[in-house]
């Protein structure tokens, strides 16, 4: 299979590519595209002179090699294109647009679609980078053994914590992606250190520990959707995210870096027997357990921090 046989652009960002193009070329090249481009509109039958814009704008296109680029990362991707039926290269409004996705098709093959603005066909190292990391999420959607599906399952709590638990996945997916990038030496300088920041961000549990998951991500074999989605929804066995005694989403445990005076732990496990500390607790119940252990306060079990979900 050739590349270039599954791929389609859309007229309209051929069209305006060539313009920008041509504006932007010497005055000789500008004067030829606009006297070519004018006799066409001396065309009188609508169909016709349609069809000579087309053709027009399409042999200026390979003219002056403005899919070169494209068509040249692309065939990085050949696994991609054996498993779509067509690849679309659109136009995108905005640089904020721009990407790749799938699109189903009922009974067949997925559609691949593209999305670049007319300016980036004639700057294409700017948006390399992200086609690259953005191809490579669809490679691994499209592959058997990554096992993807696009709808995560319910996780049958309140709306935060599922962003929450969406969130992780994106941080530890994207990680996977640029990791392996930089193993084809393909990841724009800072690439590592900005995926280790969110990763951080993401996972402040994990606190000492945090560094070397995160390599396990970055450099380690390419993890499986279910893989990200159970390390993502759950930290060293308790839900990411939500406190083991009051089951309020958090962002920050105490107990894993920090570890709690004796005195606060047992006041815990007077109301929780089946608490431990590596479960961690979330800053609020550590603040008032630690207040009632150095205080004398009575930590009767009806006034746990149970107590905030039914206030």
């Amino acid at each position: 299979m050739k590349v270039e046989e599954v791929i389609e652009l859309e007229p309209a960002l051929v069209e305006e590519s060539v313009l920008q193009a041509t504006d932007a070329a010497s005055p000789p090249i500008r004067r030829l595209y606009r006297r070519e481009r004018n006799a066409v509109y001396e065309i009188a039958e609508t169909e016709k002179r349609d069809a000579a814009f087309l053709e027009l704008d399409g042999r200026w296109f390979g003219r002056l090699g403005l899919g070169a680029p494209l068509l040249k990362l692309l065939r990085e991707f050949e696994t991609v294109l054996t498993r779509v039926s067509r690849c679309f290269v659109l136009s995108a409004g905005r640089t904020r647009d721009e990407g790749a996705d799938l699109h189903d098709s009922r009974g067949a093959m997925p559609t691949l679609a593209v999305k670049l603005t007319p300016g980036s066909l004639l700057d294409f190292v700017r948006v390399a980078p992200l086609l690259r990391s953005e191809l490579l999420h669809v490679e691994d959607m499209l592959d058997p053994d990554f096992g993807y599906e696009r709808d995560l399952p319910s996780f049958d709590v309140d709306a935060v914590y599922e962003k929450l638990v969406r969130d992780r996945y994106r941080v530890l997916w994207n990680a996977s992606v640029d990791g392996r990038l930089a193993a084809r030496e393909l990841l724009p300088e800072g690439g590592e250190a900005r995926r280790r920041q969110e990763f951080l961000a993401a996972f402040p549990m994990l606190g000492l520990d945090a560094e070397r998951r995160f390599e396990r991500f970055f450099h380690g074999p390419r993890p499986s959707h279910g893989e990200l989605l159970s390390f993502a929804g759950s930290v060293e066995g308790r839900a990411a995210g939500r406190c083991p005694l009051c089951r309020f989403p958090t962002a920050r445990f105490r107990g894993e870096g920090e570890a709690l005076e004796p005195q606060v732990e047992q006041g815990i496990r007077r109301d929780f027997p089946s608490w431990n500390p590596s479960q961690g607790i979330c800053m609020q119940c550590a603040d008032l357990y630690e207040a009632r252990a150095f205080s004398g306060a009575s930590t009767a079990r009806s006034s746990s921090p149970m107590d905030k979900a039914n206030s």
